[in-house]
């Protein structure tokens, strides 16, 4: 979804913002490219072709570098809680009515057909087969409901693997999130949303896959690429804090959270001018005025975290026996898990020791126990706390015992004891 009628409020309050794109302007630059859009487009050319829409796709990266630019194709992966309940379910609702309207208007038309077929002796021949043949009905009512196949995405990463091209999975689900935050500040980020401002993208690049077309620039057209400047927005707008931004593209309208009615891009302006944020503008008497059930329903604070939060760290795999830990975060990361251990022997009467690794002098992950009747061994924290298994003597010792129990039951069964007290 984006931000709600976003792009037209700039084009109409501070039209300067969306410049024309030029190749020769990107040429050396690192462009992060959310793959979502172009991916989309390629779908709309081969629709329901996996091979047609990679093949599509890889004509697409070609040309960016041969602009010399270096992209970074960046795909989403499982996305936000948030985003799910207030946009995606809303949006596969939609997407199957809109499925299901165009299957019917299939039908009716390919009934049409049939009856022109009868008529064909009034109907002009040239007509019939350019103009109203299955084939090309089909086609123009697949890309009405326009669905990239599940296949395709891992055929197109696979294929830009394959080529050399560097390829990222988002670590938090949104593409043009990963693109924005890990974009430098002379990165360009690719994308048809503009929620890459609202992340702190420092420029965004519209309909980039379009670059190169013999197309003249209109600033009305938004289907031109374009060159979007996070600095000159903030500028424009009037606004000195990045979180002004993005209070008011939450209540413009956002994937984190709900709606508040009423308030449109040029309301949500001057809100921000007049209040500085959204708590501010709750507090004031005309965010009073809104009702209760509203303010309820609408968590902004979860949106504004899902826009400012930085990014999870990425785990970097190092290579079997190439890895080394550390040799500073190591005493801090071992005492707090020692200090974990300790914890954990206490709630079990015992204690924890650390041992050491002979030579290297460095603490093993390998701990000496003692439980609270002495007993000692040597285990790992985690096989002990996830095995929830405490002293191996003491708990041979109850299996013993209770199978003596179970042994001494059934010799009194039949009349006899057992003599053994082991």
């Amino acid at each position: 979804m984006g931000i709600l009628r976003l792009l037209p409020f700039l084009r109409t309050h501070c039209g300067h913002v969306v410049r024309p794109l030029h190749p020769e302007d990107l040429k050396g630059k690192r462009v992060w490219v959310d793959v979502h859009g172009p991916l989309y487009r390629c779908a709309y050319r081969s629709p329901g072709n996996s091979q047609g829409i990679t093949r599509n796709f890889l004509a697409f990266s070609e040309r960016l570098e041969a602009f010399g630019m270096q992209p970074i194709f960046v795909f989403d992966s499982a996305p936000k809680p948030a985003k799910v309940e207030h946009t995606l379910i809303e949006r596969a609702r939609k997407r199957n009515v809109q499925q299901a309207r165009c299957q019917k208007d299939l039908e009716d038309l390919r009934s049409i057909l049939g009856q022109l077929e009868e008529l064909g002796a009034r109907v002009p021949h040239n007509l019939l087969q350019r103009k109203y043949n299955k084939r090309s009905l089909e086609s123009h009512f697949a890309r009405r409901a326009i669905a990239i196949p599940a296949d395709a995405y891992q055929m197109v990463k696979d294929a830009l693997t394959q080529r050399g091209s560097k390829v990222i999975l988002a670590r938090s689900g949104d593409a043009e999130e990963e693109a924005a935050k890990s974009s430098g500040p002379e990165d360009l980020v690719a994308s048809e949303d503009l929620d890459a401002l609202i992340y702190g993208a420092p420029s965004v690049l519209r309909f980039i896959d379009r670059l190169g077309a013999d197309m003249e620039f209109d600033p009305e057209d938004v289907r031109v690429p374009s060159l979007i400047n996070l600095s000159e927005v903030m500028a424009g707008l009037g606004f000195t804090k990045h979180k002004q931004l993005v209070d008011f593209a939450i209540l413009c309208g956002c994937d984190f959270a709900t709606k508040l009615k009423g308030i449109g891009p040029i309301h949500a302006h001057r809100i921000i001018l007049k209040h500085g944020s959204i708590g501010r503008f709750r507090m004031a008497v005309e965010g009073k005025q809104i009702p209760w059930s509203a303010w309820a329903q609408f968590d902004f604070q979860a949106a504004r975290d899902a826009f400012l939060r930085p990014l999870p760290k990425r785990r970097e795999r190092s290579s079997k026996g190439g890895g080394q830990v550390c040799k500073k975060r190591l005493p801090s990361l071992t005492l707090r898990s020692l200090a974990n251990a300790q914890h954990y022997a206490a709630s079990h009467g015992g204690q924890a020791m650390m041992a050491s690794d002979g030579e290297s002098g460095q603490m093993s992950q390998t701990l000496r126990w003692q439980c609270s009747e002495g007993h000692q061994w040597d285990a790992k924290f985690v096989h002990l706390k996830c095995g929830n298994r405490w002293c191996p003597t003491c708990r041979e010792m109850l299996s013993q015992q209770a199978r003596l129990k179970e042994l001494q039951g059934i010799a009194s069964k039949q009349g006899g004891k057992v003599l053994s007290e082991k």
